[in-house]
């Protein structure tokens, strides 16, 4: 674990860090040039045509490649609608065949000329899709990244099968799906910090650890209204694994999470961590990374486990591929709604968020609510109970509304002040299992009163949750006899 002397110096490596991303992001004064692209070909040798793969090397090296303009410092890739798919040939590091190389120290944005052009970007099953060796920042925006194959034999290393990034990377609106890796990292790899905001993960595999997106290095990375599901990896991780590989060990990976849904993911675990992350709101469907739990307790963290994730099959009608939300779902409504890491103001697709609520993951929920509702209703006061001034009696009535019917649900006695003045019998928690449509089902909390109650009423708080239900809390007091 960290010393304070180790916060401290982290404190001033994170301050620089962003700095240093600011200063990417928005280069005053800083040259740039916008490359379109006009063919989908990997190689062609017209003079006239602009190939993805000319493109990027224009851009890096600020001269004109075949028909691409040259690049002029901070550049912009522009892609018409369609495919650009890696042509057959070895994996190397200068961008010639293979993988799509971004070298050099100038930032690159990658993105489709015109708004809601479907652009993918493909290994075409024989290669990882795109290297990022340089040490400017890669943004990739509202684009496909898929069918790359990395594995660990002859030239190829089996890191990153859709990207692989030494470099500081920024993922917006983007869907990565269906790539795979010998050894980590089926999705991403990024060992040069990671920004990611309303992006999907998904279908990807590792042989090894971090099916959906491996992160590894001592930089800071964020995660916010992302989608990792249904990926797999052999060992750890298969949504998501971070690892520290540092220098110096008291300085470890930092990786910020807020409303992501890690969902469905099949491997030893969902999630591995060996130094620190952070969840601001991290809603997850199995058993968490022995290692740290793969969540360090802290102030902000605020983990929800749940049985279904309510998550469709994949929709390809839209600008990227993204898992819908069913209805039911108990990500729908239930994020963080604003500060540095609340919901953006649209989702994935451009979609506008909910001002007053917030869907986690990478896309809101579309849909119409069915007429489905579980209620939770009780006394405003508990009254000492007959002659026996000392006991109180709360009965709390649970009723569920719809089709079907609502299982596993668990009422339950919040903690707070009223254990000073009363103890409860029985269990704090009580099991729900199955709710019938329109029986109203009543369950009794006894308590016994401790010591004398003060003039201000004493509150008691029950919660019932329920899978794909919204939690419902309601407050009851206890009276002075």
């Amino acid at each position: 674990m960290m010393g304070h002397d180790d916060f401290q110096r982290f404190g001033i490596r994170v301050a620089f860090l962003s700095f240093v991303v600011g200063a990417l992001l928005l280069p005053a004064g800083a040259p740039a040039a916008s490359i379109s692209v006009t063919t989908v070909e990997d190689s062609s040798p017209s003079a006239t045509k602009c190939t993805f793969r000319q493109a990027v090397s224009a851009a890096q090296t600020d001269t004109a490649v075949a028909g691409c303009a040259e690049g002029d410092g901070n550049d912009t890739i522009l892609l018409g609608e369609g495919t650009y798919e890696t042509a057959p040939g070895l994996s190397e590091d200068g961008n010639l065949s293979g993988d799509f190389d971004v070298l050099g120290s100038d930032a690159l944005v990658i993105k489709p000329r015109s708004s809601g052009d479907r652009v993918t970007i493909s290994g075409g099953d024989r290669n990882r899709v795109i290297q990022h060796l340089g040490t400017g920042l890669l943004s990739l925006e509202n684009l496909t990244v898929t069918r790359g194959r990395e594995n660990a034999s002859g030239f190829e290393s089996g890191f990153g099968g859709g990207v692989y990034s030494d470099g500081p990377l920024q993922l917006s609106g983007v869907t990565v799906f269906d790539n795979s890796s010998g050894i980590a990292g089926g999705g991403v790899y990024a060992s040069g910090g990671l920004e990611a905001v309303n992006s999907t993960f998904t279908q990807n595999s590792s042989g090894g650890s971090g099916g959906g997106i491996k992160v590894a290095g001592s930089e800071l990375s964020t995660m916010r209204s992302i989608t990792i599901a249904r990926n797999s990896a052999a060992t750890g991780g298969a949504g998501l694994s971070v690892d520290s590989v540092s220098s110096n060990e008291s300085i470890p990976a930092i990786v910020r999470l807020s409303n992501v849904l890690l969902a469905d993911n099949t491997g030893t675990n969902e999630c591995e961590a060996d130094e620190y992350l952070e969840a601001r709101l991290l809603m997850t469907t199995a058993k968490l990374g022995p290692r740290v739990d793969c969540i360090e307790s802290g102030p902000d963290d605020n983990i929800v486990r749940i049985s279904d994730s309510g998550l469709g099959t994949l929709d390809t009608n839209g600008q990227t591929p993204t898992l819908e939300l069913e209805p039911g779902s108990p990500a729908i409504r239930t994020g963080n709604v604003g500060g540095e890491l609340g919901c953006p103001s649209v989702d994935q697709l451009g979609h506008s968020r909910r001002r007053d609520s917030c869907d986690i993951g990478a896309l809101r929920f579309s849909g119409s609510f069915p007429f489905r509702s579980l209620r939770l209703s009780g006394p405003k006061r508990m009254q000492p109970l007959g002659n026996k001034r000392s006991l109180y009696v709360a009965k709390l009535k649970t009723l569920f509304s719809g089709s079907g019917q609502a299982t596993n649900g668990l009422l339950c006695l919040k903690p707070g002040a009223w254990k000073k003045v009363v103890r409860v019998r029985g269990k704090l928690c009580r099991q729900l299992p199955k709710l019938d449509k329109d029986i109203s089902k009543v369950t009794a909390f006894k308590f016994v009163r401790k010591s004398a109650l003060k003039n201000r009423p004493t509150t008691v708080r029950f919660s019932l949750s329920a899978p794909r239900f919204e939690k419902r809390v309601i407050r009851t007091r206890l009276k002075r006899p």
